[in-house]
């Protein structure tokens, strides 16, 4: 844990010296309006929800990793500086996400990224920040668009697949997946014809591989 730890710190460090600085904690407490919420901040009550997020996902990464089979494990891969660089990358977005759901899509991507597997997207990093730009909407876009047994899907399917009123609320999610490179559109155009069809690309499709609960494979294949 003395990485670990070592991360703790160093989330911590900007708050204790701003702590400690009382000209400029001066300085920013003379702000107009936004003075007094930015000193709160910065003193601390920011970096205390940060650490509690981390510490908390840390204990739902012991609890998941506790569950599966060591002979799934790439050893080579955790005990390299791919593995160093990939898990501060995940850790850092773990703790400036407030939403639980995507905290636990960032640990199934860290743990899938250390499973023996032969991936086509050696960067696994790349797929932390990807899913650092997506909310949780954009992952239930991609699995609809993705899950299809058609080619492609009629965006108005999705709409009503998701349960949202508005199309435009796809449409944009879609856009943002076209620019990822996550999904690609077959027929129409976004925001211009009523009827557009989208399909994910190879590189959607690993992505989602690596969002997926690795935990599902071992309930699957647990004696009944």
């Amino acid at each position: 844990m003395g990485k670990t730890q070592d991360l703790a710190e160093r989330f911590n460090t900007v708050s204790s010296k701003y702590a400690d600085n009382l000209s400029l904690r001066a300085a920013v407490t003379a702000i107009p309006y936004l003075g007094g919420p930015i000193d709160a901040l910065l003193s601390g009550r920011a970096a205390k929800a940060q650490y509690e997020r981390l510490m908390d996902w840390l204990e739902d990464l012991r609890a998941a990793c506790s569950l599966l089979s060591e002979e799934k494990i790439d050893k080579r891969f955790i005990f390299s500086e791919e593995f160093e660089s990939l898990f501060y990358e995940t850790a850092d977005k773990v703790r400036r996400t407030r939403e639980c759901e995507k905290r636990r899509l960032l640990r199934n991507v860290l743990i899938r990224a250390c499973i023996a597997s032969p991936s086509k997207t050696p960067d696994k990093e790349k797929l932390v920040r990807i899913l650092d730009e997506l909310t949780p909407f954009h992952v239930r876009v991609l699995q609809q668009i993705h899950g299809d047994p058609q080619p492609a899907i009629d965006l108005q399917e999705v709409v009503r697949r998701v349960g949202v009123e508005r199309q435009l609320e796809v449409t944009v999610a879609t856009n943002d997946l076209v620019r990822l490179g996550l999904v690609y559109i077959t027929a129409g155009r976004l925001f211009a014809d009523p009827t557009v069809n989208a399909r994910s690309t190879a590189f959607g499709t690993e992505f989602l591989e690596f969002l997926r609960d690795p935990l599902e494979d071992e309930r699957k294949q647990a004696p009944r």
